[in-house]
């Protein structure tokens, strides 16, 4: 349902139900890589966010990375085929355990958002969902507790989720999405802000040249002091190198990207920015 400039709100708090800072996330940026998969970029304030990153693919499956914390790799969030009581498997790590996903209950209703008793029809229906990690790819390999427990809606994406280890709840508070504002729009937009859509002053810019051969440089921004990681992953979603790993001060930099060594084809850079995380799509051709 998102695109670039839409922003999200979530009332965040914690196992004894007091208030955390809220977790804010902009959509500041998306990409389409060759296989046609849709990735957004995020700029994220507040509390540790919902999700870093999403990546939609052509049969609108919904992949994140941070879903758990730590979390780097794209897991997949929500089947856009979803079937009651169905597993679906995410990943197989290295633990040779399973992470999976099932539709738990699929509703149609209203929703609140957060504590501010604004109302609103959802457009499509309420699908609840349960991650847990399981010994096998089936539904008889549960591990108690489950891990995370979300609800997902056509219009607003993620409104509810509930991490049943650290017992903190995220909860929809405010929204601008698809040009509308929803919920608490105090809470969308501050007062340093006369736009929901402001560009971030944190930024990973898209390479240039590109496509390159063999070499291209790598721009990116910082609006204040932070730490950098910038990683390059194979379309797949497999770990390249790591390119960069350094502390910079506010201010634009810049390196260079050798391509010598590596095969003809797309690649994906991913950025983490001080607290955000960035990707653009690179075409190395020889």
């Amino acid at each position: 349902p998102y695109k670039v400039g839409d922003v999200v709100v979530y009332n965040v708090t914690d196992s004894m139900g007091s208030s955390l800072p809220d977790s804010r996330i902009e959509f500041v940026s998306d990409s389409v890589d060759t296989e046609g998969n849709i990735w957004y970029s995020l700029k994220t304030k507040g509390y540790q966010p919902v999700v870093k990153e999403f990546m939609v693919d052509t049969a609108k499956n919904i992949y994140a990375t941070g879903w758990w914390q730590g979390n780097e790799e794209p897991w997949k969030v929500f089947d856009a085929y979803f079937d009651s009581g169905t597993p679906w498997i995410v990943i197989n790590n290295e633990e040779d355990t399973y992470e999976l996903g099932d539709i738990r209950t699929v509703v149609g209703r209203d929703w609140l958002f957060g504590e501010q008793q604004f109302w609103y029809n959802a457009v499509g229906p309420i699908v609840e969902v349960r991650y847990y990690e399981a010994e096998d790819s089936t539904i008889q390999g549960y591990d108690a507790p489950n891990k995370i427990r979300a609800k997902w809606d056509d219009e607003f994406g993620i409104i509810y989720k509930h991490n049943l280890r650290t017992r903190t709840s995220y909860e929809i508070k405010g929204a601008f999405v698809n040009g509308e504002l929803r919920g608490d729009t105090a809470a969308v937009i501050t007062s340093s802000e006369s736009n929901p859509a402001t560009p971030s002053g944190i930024a990973l810019y898209q390479n240039y040249p590109n496509p390159f051969n063999p070499s291209t440089t790598i721009t990116y921004q910082m609006e204040q002091p932070g730490q950098v990681t910038i990683k390059l992953y194979s379309i797949t979603g497999q770990l390249v190198k790591e390119l960069l790993h350094t502390y910079n001060t506010s201010g634009t930099y810049s390196f260079q990207l050798n391509g010598s060594n590596l095969s003809s084809g797309m690649y994906i850079l991913r950025g983490r920015l001080g607290e955000q995380t960035e990707s653009r799509t690179l075409m190395l051709i020889k």
